[in-house]
Order: structure tokens, then C-alpha cells, then sequence
């Protein structure tokens, strides 16, 4: 069953909560959290029925793993521009989308055939990716708390996946992290003795 959080006020959906291993009372968690954030398509949100069968498969796919040595959680939100958070739909068009159907509809508007549909498709796309993957860094940030206020579990891992927009942001927020990480290691390697 799915669990919605807010973090930050931003609201995520969060698969596979209510599976982890339980931890008794007293002791430490028997597992450390692999947090996996999946990201939808342009034109989708996140609750779309591919979005939640994929989520609820990685989920069920982990439970499946008798050697499995961490709890995976799924996270998916919508990104911007998109589900809840929509604010312009002909934004997440491209620049020449519909076919004759829209081009008839841009004809009876007194417009030509072929003017764009959406002349700032490329600056709409890249700022829709970029700030996705500032929402995964942000959420990277935040969510531990949101998931696991009594500090009763680690996040150890985090993944990111995506389809289409989402794959996309994906490689941002994975190249975003990874020079984040990079610069934390030669931070932290210069202080220790």
C-alpha cells in the first residue's frame, strides 16, 4: 500500500513502506533502506497506472530476494509542470505536436500550419529536467527524516530511474550526485588524518 508523504511541501508517494523488515523493540534495524526515486514521462504524473504497476513490481521484485541485504522503498512525485503541480500544459509541448488535428485548430485561430506549437520547447524541457533533479537533491536531503522521523532506519542507497522526461532528469540528478559525492570525498579525505 502506498504511503504519501509531505516533505517540504513537496507530496511524494512512497511504495513499499509498509513491507520493510520489522524492528523489534530495542534493537537496531536487521536492514539498512535503498531509496529508488522513479520519475514519469512528459505529458504523465506519477500515480499513471505504468508509474505505480513499475513501482509496485521493483518493490515486490526486492521482497523476492532471499539474500537481499537492504529494504528498498520506491519514491515517485510529480514532477514540474506535470500532475498537481501543472501550470501550463501547452508548455510540455514540443515544438511541432498534434498533427493535423492541431495544425486545423491553429488554421481556424487564424495562425499558420506550421508555427511552433511551443517556440521555448527546449528551454521548457531542460528547466522541467533540472529541476526535477534538484527535487531528488532536495529530497535526498529531506526525506530520511519524513520516512524515518525516530531514526529507527539508514538510508544506505539511493536510485534514480526514469522513462522519457524522467530519464532525463535521471541523468541529471545521477551526474549532479556523483560530482556531489566526488567533491564531499575530497573534503572529507583532506580533513581525516
Amino acid at each position: 500500500m502506498p504511503t504519501t508523504l509531505v516533505v517540504g511541501g513537496l507530496p511524494v508517494t512512497v511504495y513499499g513502506l509498509d513491507g520493510l523488515t520489522p524492528v523489534p523493540s530495542g534493537q537496531p534495524a536487521p536492514k539498512p533502506v535503498a531509496v529508488a526515486f522513479l520519475l514519469h514521462g512528459r505529458g504523465q504524473r506519477s500515480d499513471d497506472k505504468l508509474m505505480v504497476r513499475f513501482a509496485e513490481r521493483l518493490v515486490q521484485y526486492s521482497h523476492d530476494q532471499p539474500a537481499a541485504t537492504k529494504d528498498l522503498v520506491v519514491v515517485a512525485f510529480d514532477q514540474r509542470n506535470h500532475g498537481h503541480r501543472l501550470v501550463a500544459k501547452d508548455r510540455q509541448l514540443g515544438w511541432l505536436e498534434g498533427g493535423k488535428r492541431r495544425a486545423q485548430e491553429r488554421l481556424d485561430r487564424g495562425l499558420e500550419a506550421h508555427d511552433l506549437d511551443n517556440p521555448s520547447h527546449a528551454a521548457d524541457m531542460m528547466a522541467m529536467q533540472v529541476g526535477t533533479a534538484r527535487d531528488v537533491s532536495f529530497l535526498v536531503d529531506f526525506l530520511p527524516a519524513a520516512l524515518f522521523p525516530d531514526d529507527d532506519r539508514t538510508v544506505d542507497d539511493w536510485y534514480c530511474a526514469g522513462i522519457s522526461l524522467g530519464g532525463h532528469a535521471t541523468w541529471l540528478a545521477l551526474a549532479h550526485g556523483a560530482s556531489l559525492l566526488s567533491r564531499w570525498r575530497a573534503h572529507f579525505s583532506k580533513a581525516s588524518p
